[in-house]
């Protein structure tokens, strides 16, 4: 009776603040949990109201038991609260895919983790924020221009606390701004996004290699943007390569030699040669092997084309009769 025990809980905590006073832990914790129960209630406003700013008290808590000279024991106590944190959270906003705060306690969570000594978990739990955040902005990006101002703000915000806590090459803050230029690139602002890619890639390359999933993908963002800019000599040679690169590793799975085929298309009909592009079209939907699912990646190449192109741009409507085509056979 999730309804029944608000009241419950309010009463509670009403007797806490009394003994402990509003900003102690433990109570700050008890506010979490009440508003958790009253959004099992149905009272998701209410919940959600509670909820987050009672997650920025209890972030400045764990980041004043942090500042505490970092010791054993501090760490320990913050570690604590921010999985506590993180578990209120993940459950509240299941149903909606996620919430960006969640993102930044985990992180925050992995920095003291790695306090403890225990580095091997502290990157897991990075890696979960990381994937997390960017699978959430992804989400909001495709949701229209609001959401698409959101996932850029969120991934910024993100992209600059991960490089304070673990400093700017380390390579998830490399993966979240790899993220944020492909949200630039989505936004239209091509010279940013542009400029980006470019800064993080060399480092990709030291760090990773040249062939390993990570540069690849930022070399394949850049090329996907220099079709957008009209720079079509160079992008050329560069999806070529990322297309032999992506087709001769099973490693990197059907996702990616489907969108540079089709991404390769989209440079042919640059280039005005219609009947390739559609070879190349036809070839990245073979490799999808679902003519629906292959269907929606043209929906959302046509809808992040449009975006720059306009909508009755002749490739745009090419994208279109693709994906109608697929949907009719």
């Amino acid at each position: 009776d999730h309804a029944g025990a608000v009241p419950l809980y309010e009463k509670i905590y009403t007797l806490m603040v009394e003994k402990l006073g509003q900003n102690h832990p433990s109570v700050l914790m008890h506010r979490m949990q009440q508003a958790m129960v009253m959004g099992k209630a149905g009272m998701k406003e209410e919940s959600k109201a509670m909820l987050e700013p009672t997650t920025r008290q209890l972030i400045s808590v764990g980041t004043t038991l942090m500042m505490k000279g970092g010791t054993r024991e501090t760490c320990n106590q913050a570690a604590q609260i921010y999985s506590y944190v993180v578990d209120i959270m993940d459950s509240a906003f299941k149903e909606q895919g996620g919430h960006p705060m969640v993102c930044e306690v985990r992180v925050l969570l992995a920095r003291a983790i790695l306090q403890l000594g225990n580095e091997e978990k502290a990157n897991e739990v990075l890696e979960e924020g990381t994937q997390s955040l960017m699978d959430l902005s992804n989400t909001l990006a495709e949701a229209g221009a609001e959401g698409l101002e959101q996932a850029y703000n969120m991934s910024m915000s993100f992209s600059q606390l991960i490089m304070a806590l673990f400093g700017k090459d380390h390579p998830l803050s490399l993966a979240v701004l790899q993220n944020t230029a492909g949200i630039m690139h989505m936004k239209c602002e091509l010279e940013s996004a542009k400029k980006l890619y470019e800064s993080i890639l060399p480092i990709q390359e030291t760090l990773h290699g040249a062939e390993d999933l990570n540069p690849l993908m930022t070399k394949f963002g850049l090329a996907t943007l220099m079709i957008d800019m009209g720079e079509l000599e160079a992008a050329g040679p560069a999806m070529a390569a990322i297309i032999e690169a992506f087709s001769n590793s099973e490693a990197f799975g059907p996702l990616l030699p489907k969108y540079a085929r089709a991404y390769n298309g989209l440079l042919l009909q640059a280039h005005g040669k219609n009947a390739e592009a559609e070879a190349e079209y036809a070839a990245a939907a073979a490799l999808e092997g679902d003519n629906n699912e292959a269907a929606k990646m043209f929906d959302q190449m046509s809808t992040a084309q449009g975006r720059v192109w306009g909508e009755e741009d002749e490739r745009v409507v090419r994208l279109k009769a693709a994906a109608t085509r697929l949907r009719q056979t």
